[in-house]
């Protein structure tokens, strides 16, 4: 699932990754480690390679977690155990992790800038695809199933995504949603999209590892506890131990993963519809990629796709039911974007569309 309800007005959907896309005005989300984050359900997943092996693992309690062993340094065992030390329950039966070369990422994520990434679906299941080692690797995978946690929980304090609902007492949510201070899209950029925040609590729940929010103080031991219950019914637990596959800390920012948001394939433009998703850039040297596709009744469907950024043209391009439209801009910002898709056929046409964002390393 994706965080932007149809491509209109604001998007609700993975650091260090990704997001989850539904329907009009339902979220979920692909993630992708650290970079900007958008949420909605994935139109299409991209397709396992032939050499690739599932496997199930159990994790003693009644539950299985399956992997997709999809490099040949991926220890299917080894990631089992990041996963069944971390603070799971029942949703872990309902995603599959692939287990991926760090080369393979970008395509299957795609962005070029990301680590991993989430594909959540609104049955509550969904995809995580990371790399199968690396320093940082295990931050990355739990990043990314916490964005799994987020879309497997649900509560009505706010729209999803918005994590659980005691963390979301715990952490004043309310109070710095009121203020503008974080938002449940991307419009406020990255760091302050409450699925990101919520990750990256998920992290600190689990490992000793670098938090990738700069702007809000990591989360208190009594939030870590309302996280925990939430999951479990439990506030007690073992701590947060430190990550296995390096310095124990995530690696440095290169280009913070985007997370990517995509319709759930169901947007529908009349003839001369536009629909438009504004979105922040809050610093310098931004990147900025949107990729639209569009299918004509009749095999006719054109629209014309633009990204204006304080006011100025940056980028702008023609999909038709023969080629999709991709516009890709870097060194973009401080500013206010808008992007929009105009039909410019005679007939009606449906499209799907993914944006990212991404911005310099630290």
């Amino acid at each position: 699932p994706s965080r932007c309800a149809a491509m209109r007005a604001t998007c609700s959907a993975d650091p260090p990754d990704e997001v989850i896309l539904r329907p009009a005005d339902s979220l979920a989300a692909m993630h992708v480690l650290r970079t900007a984050a958008l949420a909605g359900l994935a139109v299409a997943v991209a397709a396992t390679p032939a050499l690739s092996a599932e496997r199930t693992f159990k994790d003693g309690k009644g539950n299985s977690v399956r992997i997709s062993l999809e490099t040949a340094d991926a220890d299917g065992a080894k990631i089992a155990r990041t996963l069944i030390r971390a603070v799971h329950g029942k949703e872990i039966n309902r995603v599959t992790i692939r287990a991926v070369s760090p080369d393979a990422i970008a395509d299957l994520c795609r962005s070029s800038a990301a680590r991993a990434c989430y594909r959540g679906r609104s049955d509550g299941s969904g995809e995580i695809v990371a790399p199968a080692s690396g320093q940082g690797a295990e931050h990355a995978l739990l990043h990314e199933y916490g964005h799994h946690i987020d879309n497997s929980f649900r509560h009505r304090a706010a729209r999803e995504p918005n994590g659980t609902l005691r963390w979301w007492k715990a952490r004043g949510l309310a109070s710095l949603a009121r203020s503008g201070e974080v938002t449940g899209n991307y419009s406020k950029g990255w760091e302050r999209s409450i699925g990101e925040i919520f990750s990256e609590d998920y992290v600190q729940l689990n490992l000793r590892s670098d938090y990738g929010i700069d702007w809000l103080a990591r989360p208190s031991a009594a939030a870590l506890r309302s996280l925990r219950r939430d999951i479990t019914g439990s506030a007690r637990g073992p701590k947060p131990r430190v990550p296995t596959d390096g310095t124990g800390a995530a690696p440095p920012d290169q280009g913070a993963p985007p997370t990517t948001l995509e319709n759930d394939g169901g947007g529908v433009l009349a003839p001369a519809e536009v629909r438009a998703l504004a979105f922040g850039l809050l610093g310098p040297q931004r990147g900025v990629e949107l990729s639209v596709r569009v299918v004509g009744q009749t095999g006719a469907g054109t629209a014309n796709v633009t990204i204006v950024c304080n006011g100025i043209l940056v980028g702008q391009a023609v999909a038709s039911d023969a080629a999709p439209a991709t516009i890709s801009q870097t060194g973009l910002g401080p500013a206010e974007c808008e992007a929009r898709i105009e039909n410019t056929s005679a007939e009606a046409l449906q499209y799907v569309f993914s944006l990212s964002l991404s911005r310099p390393a630290s």
